[in-house]
């Protein structure tokens, strides 16, 4: 098992966003290059609340598309507080929380 399982409120998200076989490979992303590889390999449980802020604010800067994903976990892997600026999260812990995908463009 992940060390940061994807949690339900970040699974939502993913699953409005991308369908189909681009919702299995843009989890895996999030398991393998967007948890412990962008917060640390020595990062413990109290990263969880972070991890899950990340990997939200990577969902947003995707747009919905594969290549934007990518984009933004490279930016989350070199600097994991840009890509909290780049996705609007950066001011407040829980802005993430209440941002949810819509059909329509923001």
């Amino acid at each position: 098992m992940a060390r940061f399982p994807i949690r339900r409120q970040t699974r939502r998200r993913l699953d409005l966003l991308f369908e189909g076989s681009e919702r299995a490979q843009v989890e895996r992303i999030l398991l393998q290059e967007c948890g412990a590889a962008v917060v640390g390999s020595d990062a413990g449980p109290e990263w969880d609340g972070a991890v899950e802020r990340i990997r939200i604010g990577v969902l947003r800067c995707s747009e919905g598309q594969l290549t934007k994903l990518r984009d933004a976990v490279a930016l989350a892997r070199t600097d994991w507080r840009d890509l909290l600026v780049a996705s609007g999260f950066a001011d407040d812990v829980n802005a993430h929380l209440s941002w949810m995908p819509t059909t329509e463009p923001e």
